[in-house]
């Protein structure tokens, strides 16, 4: 039987070691980012998403001393980026620049997404807000307000076209939705 005095300090040289390993495995591991971050734009260059990446992209490297490549992927209304960023590894080193499309739209309008949001993504901050409005060249009948625009519209069913960034973005399904509330097509 061994006396209380060396069983406590077994015990105790035993905690020391395991956590001088600990301390060495944390201290090899590389300083986060000791390589480019890489940030996914889910749509083409010169529009809002890319200004805004690029903005944070520049931010991001300012700060933590790294390149930060911007790297747009349009495609399949965002869900081509989406994907590649569900694809990646999970090591900080990939971000992508999301949107309502990808992440809530296609997820409640497609039965199978090669990507769960809940499961493959985590949020980090919310960049932006924008906002959709609707014009209309002012040479036509109903540029004075809505009312008047709906009016016009009623009188040229079938003639009136909206564009779009897209099917099944945010601004295809609000000009799909202003149609029926309208009651114009």
């Amino acid at each position: 039987m061994q006396n209380r005095p060396s069983v406590i300090t077994a015990i105790a040289a035993g905690v020391i070691c395991a956590l001088l390993a600990w301390t060495t495995a944390a201290q090899a591991q590389p300083h986060y980012p000791s390589k480019p971050i890489r940030v996914l734009i889910p749509f083409p260059a010169a529009g809002a998403s890319d200004t805004i990446g690029r903005s944070l992209g520049d931010q991001l490297a300012a700060q933590l001393g790294q390149p930060v490549v911007i790297d747009n992927r349009p495609g399949a209304a965002g869900r081509l980026a989406t994907e590649m960023l569900a694809r990646a590894e999970p090591d900080g080193y990939t971000l992508l620049v999301g949107g309502v499309g990808p992440l809530a739209i296609s997820p409640a309008i497609y039965k199978k997404l090669p990507y769960d949001v809940a499961r493959d993504f985590a949020a980090i901050t919310m960049a932006a807000e924008l906002i959709n409005v609707m014009v209309v060249n002012p040479s036509i009948g109903g540029a004075a307000g809505i009312p008047q625009f709906i009016a016009w519209a009623k009188k040229q069913q079938g003639k009136v076209r909206f564009g779009s960034s897209g099917p099944g973005q945010l601004d295809h399904l609000a000009g799909e939705f202003f149609q029926r509330l309208a009651g114009v097509n």
